[in-house]
């Protein structure tokens, strides 16, 4: 029969948590269903941004010379349109989905990297207000991808491909982060796999110290050997501390202690 496997008791909170406003809970949780929640919420407001920016495009294209939008305002909406339909709407609702449903499928209690995956949510607002906020001060006007010649001094003299490649950039590092960390097959899988290798020492250390206690038992005369050897070793100790007696001088001569040489 197979002795029962003793697990150790894995920590979930150290306390009951002290209640806080709302808006300060959600902004700091790490719970799944929370970050995909603002996920799936931010990226449908930009998807209707986004809808927004392609149907004031298409009005301008829709007549010929038609003076409704300025070239330059529809040179920008070009530039951030295709970004924010893509990187700011679709992939972060498809992120934000997956990163809700999953880990309840499984039956996990999270991702596998929970602050990993609340910083790139930081990410993802952080790329798109560098994106946005370039409006203010210098606005991208490079066209859909970015790409020389249009982002190139001549015809971009502004900073405003610097902006566009910052917000870029921060949007793709979130993408990555929150990959990374909605690893939700990989997680517990790999925390199951070292659960188990926990579970196997401790039930091979088990079997394996009766059998120590066992071989113990069964060579007193060894035992009683270890013993003896520990005795004369600190015996032995004892003596070189105290250092030679008083007659080792007598007995290297051959003369008592009590007797001088005359």
């Amino acid at each position: 029969m197979t002795p029962p496997v003793r697990t150790r008791p894995e920590i979930v909170t150290r306390g009951v948590p002290a209640e806080r406003q709302a808006w300060i809970q959600r902004a700091t949780s790490a719970d799944h269903k929370v970050v995909s929640v603002a996920y799936i919420a931010a990226a449908l407001t930009f998807l209707a941004l986004a809808a927004v920016e392609f149907a004031l495009m298409r009005l301008q294209l829709l007549v010929p010379e038609n003076t409704l939008i300025e070239p330059e305002i529809f040179n920008r909406l070009l530039s951030v349109a295709p970004v924010t339909f893509l990187v700011l709407a679709v992939i972060p609702l498809t992120l934000g989905l997956i990163g809700y449903i999953v880990p309840l499928q499984i039956g996990a209690r999270s991702v596998a990297l929970p602050r990993l995956n609340q910083v790139s949510y930081y990410l993802y607002l952080f790329g798109a207000a560098t994106l946005y906020g370039s409006f203010m001060y210098a606005a991208p006007e490079t066209g859909t991808s970015a790409l020389p010649p249009l982002s190139d001094t001549v015809f971009s003299p502004s900073n405003g491909a610097d902006a566009w490649l910052a917000g870029t950039a921060l949007l793709q590092a979130r993408q990555v982060l929150k990959r990374g960390s909605s690893c939700e097959v990989l997680g517990p899988l790999l925390r199951g796999v070292r659960r188990r290798l926990r579970d196997l020492a401790a039930l091979r250390h088990q079997h394996r110290q009766p059998a120590a206690d066992h071989g113990r038992r069964a060579c007193p005369v060894a035992d009683h050997r270890r013993q003896h050897t520990a005795v004369d070793r600190s015996i032995g100790r004892d003596k070189a501390h105290r250092g030679p007696g008083p007659g080792a001088a007598g007995r290297r001569t051959g003369r008592s202690p009590g007797r001088s040489g005359s």
